[in-house]
């Protein structure tokens, strides 16, 4: 995840430049200042996903 501060669009340009010149295939979204960002504990999903291919019943 990449947070640019607002005028902080130079840097993201740059950047995106970067990303695109060495053919790194990733998503790419916009999120508006007004807008909440929600992040989930990815140890905790991270954790459910080891114990499922592990076959574990707790899973």
């Amino acid at each position: 995840m990449l947070l640019v501060r607002e005028n902080g669009a130079t840097v993201a340009r740059k950047l995106k430049k970067v990303i695109r010149d060495r053919k790194i295939d990733i998503g790419m979204d916009l999120l508006f200042a007004d807008e909440a960002l929600k992040l989930k504990n990815i140890s905790e999903s991270m954790e459910k996903r080891t114990k499922e291919e592990e076959g574990e019943p707790d899973a």
